[in-house]
């Protein structure tokens, strides 16, 4: 089952929970998180712009090493359509199948999501949040638009259970691949 799924979304769309629940059925599943590269730079949150290139790079890297294990690969940090293009070059140059979803939420839904991240952060220290800011999250949800996949089947969060997302996401992997 050589497959990268692309999930496409905001913040607070979803996509992360989704993909821990693809996690429990999907054994053999690897999370390309940009979210847990990042968080290896010390001083990410003071200069995100300028690590943006390296973080690329240092996806496509781990993406190559990964399609050569074989594992189902899902990639939970595609806003930019670049990089879902590019690794999509190399998954295929891998002879992966690729599948993309774009994960939605009426926007009052998400920024209510937003702020409770917010509030949980200011509880629990460990709670890494790149993005404090009404501002940015409003510019974040506006570039998603922009350069979102319009052609990707589209989930809706704010409608769907996750088990439904997640059933619907091992659904199209089975059916693309059998």
């Amino acid at each position: 089952m050589k497959t990268l799924i692309l999930l496409n979304g905001t913040s607070c769309s979803g996509k992360s929970t989704t993909v821990q629940s693809i996690g429990q059925i999907e054994k053999w599943l690897f999370h390309l998180s940009y979210d847990k590269i990042k968080w290896g730079f010390s001083d990410y949150i003071d200069c995100k712009e300028k690590y943006k290139p390296t973080l690329d790079l240092i996806m496509l890297a781990i993406a190559k090493v990964v399609f050569n294990t074989g594992s189902l690969i899902i990639c939970d940090a595609c806003l930019y359509k670049k990089n879902r293009e590019d690794l999509s070059a190399i998954a295929k140059k891998h002879w992966y199948s690729v599948l993309e979803f774009n994960i939605e939420s009426e926007y009052p839904v998400l920024e209510k999501r937003f702020i409770d991240r917010l509030e949980n952060a200011k509880s629990n220290p460990q709670y890494l949040v790149a993005n404090n800011s009404i501002e940015r999250f409003k510019d974040l949800y506006e570039l998603y638009h922009k350069e979102k996949n319009n052609l990707a089947p589209t989930l809706r969060s704010d409608i769907l259970s996750t088990e439904k997302i997640t059933s619907q996401i091992i659904d199209a992997i089975y059916w693309y691949t059998s």
